[in-house]
């Protein structure tokens, strides 16, 4: 190697040595567009809605914002559809009920329906298709019936998406709605009908409109359910 070549050699490694020890310059902070954009969370916070049923699951509905804890919106009391994609809430004045449907995401109303006569809403199917309503008995009602020692049950079906009744059920007995699964209605039957102490599982037929008589379970007064 030359001494021009040892000279070149020697100038590029001092020019290398200088950059590597010279410090860095901190960043210039970067104004942000907005105040709404200065004031918004990171991306990586969790958007999705927190629901809570204070009064259980026939009871309002509250949604609540998981980034922020702040609550959005307030529904009343009714069900929510198992796929939670539908809330439907049903409020009578005694002589007829007013049914209306919610999009549990945002708190709008989607439907309103109204039905003859006083109904509760009892039962919805895992989609929200089809609505149980039970017939509310009046005290005039439940003092003949525990005079006479019986009880009657009268359940509309009701499709959601038209309001129209699909199925009428007048029923002989204490019953309640359990669920709707297709074309099953599953009841609870509460025996005896007065002041019951044990409750039967019963399978309504939608299809053939027909209470199968064989009852699914029996649990007696003594024993605790689980589950």
């Amino acid at each position: 190697m030359n001494r021009l070549t040892r000279l070149a050699a020697s100038v590029l490694l001092l020019s290398m040595l200088a950059a590597c020890s010279a410090p860095l310059s901190p960043p210039t902070p970067t104004a942000p567009s907005s105040p709404a954009q200065a004031d918004a969370p990171p991306a990586a916070w969790p958007l999705e809605l927190l629901f809570v049923r204070p009064e259980g699951t026939k009871g309002s509905l509250v949604a609540y914002e998981m980034a922020d804890g702040r609550q959005r919106f307030s529904l009343p009391a009714g069900m929510l559809s198992a796929d939670r994609k539908l809330f439907y809430a049903a409020d009578t004045d005694g002589s007829e009920t007013q049914l209306k449907s919610f999009d549990p995401h945002t708190g709008g109303e989607q439907s309103d329906f109204t039905l003859q006569g006083a109904w509760a809403l009892s039962g919805i199917s895992p989609t929200g298709r089809w609505l149980a309503l039970t017939r509310i008995v009046s005290e005039s009602e439940e003092q003949t019936w525990a005079a006479a020692n019986q009880w009657k049950t009268d359940v509309q079906i009701v499709d959601a998406q038209t309001g129209q009744t699909a199925h009428l059920l007048s029923l002989d007995g204490n019953f309640e709605v359990e669920t709707i699964s297709g074309k099953s209605l599953f009841l609870v039957q509460h025996l005896p009908a007065i002041n019951p102490d044990h409750y039967l599982i019963r399978l309504y037929d939608l299809s053939a409109e027909t209470l199968v008589a064989d009852p699914l379970r029996s649990k007696g007064a003594d024993e605790v359910m689980a589950g």
